[in-house]
């Protein structure tokens, strides 16, 4: 949402932005955790290239309310374009 919000507010025609998130759990010492958090992102935007869509999208990830609350795991974004 923040994604297509972002694309938007910047002029871009936003049909569809979808993620899916896998979230990899671990048992350590201290017992179960998130260890990673792994976002696929693939968002049909017309007037875009794929590189300005990286950039949205990496900063969006960095700037989200959500992704700064999971700031523990490491999240990753795979990104395109549909």
């Amino acid at each position: 949402m923040a994604l297509a919000n972002s694309l938007a507010g910047a002029g871009f025609t936003v049909n569809s932005v979808k993620t899916d998130a896998k979230v990899y759990i671990e048992k350590l010492e201290s017992g179960l955790a998130i260890t990673k958090i792994e976002l696929d992102t693939v968002g049909d935007i017309a007037g875009i290239d794929e590189k300005t869509f990286l950039e949205y999208a990496e900063k969006t990830k960095t700037g989200c309310i959500v992704s700064r609350a999971l700031t523990g795991p490491m999240l990753f974004l795979n990104a395109k374009l549909k």
